[in-house]
């Protein structure tokens, strides 16, 4: 809370013990520096003794007619100003300005420019105020007057942080406590310190705002100024609250409460009251917040403090709606309307006042309807949310399942495909009848061996053909197994050498099953390649590179046309490293289908100088270990 600011007066603020005739009297007879004094008190205790009076000034003889002219309309100005007629006192200012410049008296001219700032302050004439505060503070330095410079830097501070202009604010505040530090006008310090913090505060910077209020606590306290001290604290309580510290700031308002109680200052007591009441409301504890707002309220009826039993009514009001105790909450509202209307009925210059709070009540009934409103809105769009990200997921999830039981069925049906292939039912039946020519001609002996040899490949085949993934060593017996079937088939001899440089490692390293056996069937199924060789030849190599598995097939084929890397046998190879990604994917071995993995068919034909001499295939296998 902002300290009001300190209007420059010449007055000493006395109980007037003499009113009515007496000071009439009194004023006949005392020359002007007596009459004012006289005016000065009556204005604070007897508004019509003191507009008698002031009335008296113009009469007095042996005077400049100005200055009286001057004096009378500065103090009606003070006495309007008093009763908080803003109008009429701006127009008595601006008169006794007049005057005052007529007669030369800077002093007083100072003053009037000042009070004249502060009414324009009330009417929210902010430009004008801070004109009139300029001008004042032209004066003041041309005469050089520290305190009504500083006092000057003071008010216009304050109009500035009533424009949020709080930057520009800040700078003049520090400006009069630099002036009051060096005057060591203590108490004006700490009223700067007081206001400081309050603008931190309306900036929303709480650290420094709680900084400026302990220092302005620190010289209160220095100059036993209890009263002030107590309200310091009270600011400090509702930072406090703001900071949602609802029991630091009860300790704290509790003691403002006890220094209040102890200065007998009636007003802050009940204002105390009015404060932990609203902390105990904004805690939750209502019950103990109405007991604080009734205890208030008593005092504010015995003391008359109709504005702040106003507003006590106001709070009672929202905290019995609070806890929905409805009929408590229509009586505070009905005493609440009958009050208003009749402090706007005995006093139409508390209107503005009046019908600020009126406004500011029923800002906080729309803010509570409107908080429980977005409280309903959000649950409504939090279950909409929900309900719907429900329906994504189970959407997504079936999605993803019919798409996983599509992908299953399709590799399913490729693994039969490829384990229908690796059967090779051609293959067998050519070799049977290889035998069945042998047993015609009456050779059985080798009918015989290749029975052996033919029954011991299908077992191999029966046993590989239905695995997507077989230890290396493996693979290469089986390849073995198979050029020997082919060996007895085409009546050709069939050499081969298979090699590796992970032989020693051959057992851990898994490769998809029967993997080479298109590629050997693929250059077979072109005889007229190997019809000028004495004897076929495969050199077969599976060489480790990095992480990766080279599988190199040379032959020796130097006729014929003998692709390796043919439309059909590309696919079937694709196929099966299609397969072999799926399976780890199933098996929860890998993350996506990376088909990629088996590397491109490289293949070419082989010359010696421009003799041909055979051909060669490559491809690349992930390096899979078991």
């Amino acid at each position: 809370m902002i300290r009001p600011f300190t209007m420059l007066r010449i007055s000493v603020i006395v109980v007037l013990s003499v009113v009515g005739v007496q000071l009439t009297s009194a004023a006949d007879e005392k020359k002007l520096a007596d009459l004012v004094e006289l005016v000065v008190e009556a204005i604070d205790v007897n508004a019509a003794e003191a507009r008698k009076l002031i009335n008296r000034i113009e009469d007095l003889e042996g005077y400049n007619p100005d200055l009286l002219a001057a004096y009378a309309a500065f103090y009606r100005g003070e006495l309007e100003y008093s009763l908080s007629n803003w109008s009429e006192a701006s127009q008595q200012y601006s008169r006794a300005i007049e005057f005052y410049r007529n007669v030369n008296d800077t002093a007083r001219l100072s003053a009037a420019y000042n009070n004249l700032g502060l009414v324009k302050y009330y009417q929210g004439d902010f430009d004008e105020s801070i004109e009139n505060f300029s001008q004042s503070l032209k004066l003041e330095l041309e005469i050089n007057n520290s305190y009504g410079i500083a006092q000057c830097y003071q008010n216009m501070a304050i109009v500035f942080s009533h424009g949020e202009q709080f930057a520009k604010s800040l700078d003049l505040y520090q400006k009069a406590l630099d002036v009051y530090l060096k005057e060591q006008e203590w108490e004006e310090v700490a009223s700067v310190y007081n206001n400081i913090a309050a603008v931190y505060a309306e900036y929303g910077q709480l650290d420094e705002a709680a900084a400026n209020y302990e220092k302005a606590l620190e010289y209160y306290r220095r100059e036993r100024n209890n009263a002030m001290e107590a309200r310091v604290l009270s600011n400090i309580g509702s930072l406090k609250m703001r900071q949602e510290k609802y029991d630091e700031a009860g300790r704290i308002l509790e003691r403002a409460l006890v220094i209040n109680k102890a200065e007998g200052d009636r007003f802050a007591e009940v204002n105390t009251y009015s404060m932990l009441g609203d902390n105990y409301a904004k805690k939750g504890e209502y019950l103990q917040s109405i007991y604080l707002y009734k205890k208030a309220e008593g005092l504010a009826v015995q003391y008359e403090m109709k504005e702040l039993l106003l507003n006590l009514l106001n709070s009672e009001y929202l905290v019995y709606k609070q806890i929905e105790q409805y009929d408590s909450a229509l009586v505070n509202f009905e005493r609440y309307i009958a009050l208003r209307d009749k402090m706007l009925k005995d006093n139409p210059d508390y209107a503005k006042g009046v019908m600020d709070m009126e406004l500011e009540r029923q800002i906080k009934e729309r803010d509570h309807r409107i908080k429980k409103a977005i409280m309903r809105e959000r649950l409504f769009w939090s279950l909409i949310i929900l309900v719907s990200v429900s329906a994504v997921i189970a959407f997504a999830s079936a999605y993803q399942r019919r798409r996983r039981l599509l992908q299953q069925k399709n590799v399913e049906e490729l693994k039969k495909e490829l384990m229908k292939e690796k059967c090779n039912p051609d293959l067998m039946l050519s070799s049977l009848k290889n035998v069945k020519q042998c047993i015609e001609v009456g050779d059985s002996e080798r009918a015989v061996d290749q029975l052996d040899m033919i029954a011991r490949h299908i077992e191999q085949v029966l046993k590989f053909s239905g695995q997507e993934l077989i230890p290396l060593s493996m693979e290469i017996d089986y390849l073995r197994s198979f050029l020997r079937v082919q060996d007895q088939m085409l009546g050709k001899p069939i050499e081969h050498r298979i090699e590796s440089n992970v032989m020693q490692n051959a057992g851990a390293i898994l490769v998809p099953s029967m993997i080479s056996q298109p590629f050997l069937e693929n250059a077979l199924a072109d005889i007229m390649a190997f019809r000028s060789q004495d004897k076929i030849k495969f050199d077969i190599a599976f060489m480790r590179r990095g992480n990766a598995l080279e599988v190199i097939i040379e032959d020796n084929g130097a006729e014929g046309n003998c692709h390796y890397a043919c439309k059909s046998l590309e696919e079937k190879y694709r196929n099966m490293g299609i397969a072999v990604s799926f399976s780890h994917i199933y098996k929860g071995k890998g993350l996506k289908n990376r088909p990629t993995d088996f590397g491109y068919i490289r293949s070419e034909e082989r010359y010696d100088g421009k003799v041909k001499t055979g051909h060669r295939v490559c491809f690349n296998l992930p390096l899979m270990m078991q």
